[in-house]
């Protein structure tokens, strides 16, 4: 593998004539220059100059040489440039695809102090339960929604969830507690209609609990509130119901 240094060496001593001038221009001891340029012609296995006592010349392949080295270290630096200036100020439009419950509690709270960090950043935040197409759509982040992420997408755990089952004190006062998995098949189950299947609960045990659901919906919202209006039980993450739980006097 070539090093930059070689070849900005190389460049030097051309332009210059000498490894003296090279040195004394890029800072370094004419041995340095030296070694840096005998380690490239080892690495191509050709003799690039011709040496005397006053001055260097390019061989024949050290001139074909030259023309494309310049240009590799001038890609190199123009890449390394591009990458400084994008790490100092990000801009550009920001596409983020958000579940509506995580984007309410846990971004949009945060947009603020965000966008004053920075400044450039044009923010595109949708609020969906519908996970995107990225095979086909210009997206940038998803947050909060994985099922179907393609494998080549970098995926970070941001926090843990936990599935819970919910009921309100009145639909637990007029139907009962269920006790054990297999008492669900007892009770009014409300469901996602995108959850495939969405008539079966599955247990860390391995228990399984095939179920008639009572209530069909595709808002994790509408579940909640027909939690909270008695209609059923569901089972939501804890952080939908985390507010909740806080008003009740367990």
């Amino acid at each position: 593998m070539i090093n930059p240094i070689w070849l900005i060496s190389f460049i030097e001593v051309v332009n210059r004539s000498t490894m003296a001038e090279a040195a004394r221009h890029l800072r370094l001891t004419p041995a340095a220059i030296s070694k840096h340029i005998l380690s490239l012609e080892n690495a191509l296995g050709t003799q690039l100059l011709k040496r005397s006592t006053r001055r260097v010349d390019l061989t024949h392949e050290g001139l074909v040489y030259f023309d494309h080295a310049k240009r590799i270290l001038d890609a190199y630096q123009q890449a390394e440039a591009a990458v400084s200036h994008s790490l100092e100020e990000p801009s550009g439009i920001l596409k983020v695809i958000c579940g509506p419950q995580i984007g309410n509690l846990y971004v949009l709270p945060y947009i603020k102090e965000f966008l004053e960090r920075f400044p450039k950043i044009r923010l595109h935040l949708e609020l969906t339960q519908t996970v995107p197409d990225l095979e086909k759509e210009k997206v940038d982040i998803v947050v909060g929604l994985s099922t179907g992420i393609p494998v080549h997408c970098i995926q970070r755990t941001l926090t843990h969830a936990r599935w819970v089952f919910c009921a309100s004190p009145d639909y637990l006062k007029k139907h009962g507690v269920p006790k054990k998995p297999a008492d669900l098949t007892q009770h009014q189950i409300i469901t996602r209609i995108q959850r495939q299947p969405n008539n079966l609960i599955e247990f860390k045990t391995g228990e399984t609990v095939l179920f008639e659901p009572y209530l069909y919906f595709n808002d994790t919202r509408a579940i909640r509130r027909s939690v909270l209006h008695g209609l059923g039980i569901a089972q939501l993450h804890d952080y939908i119901i985390a507010e909740d739980l806080k008003e009740i006097d367990l």
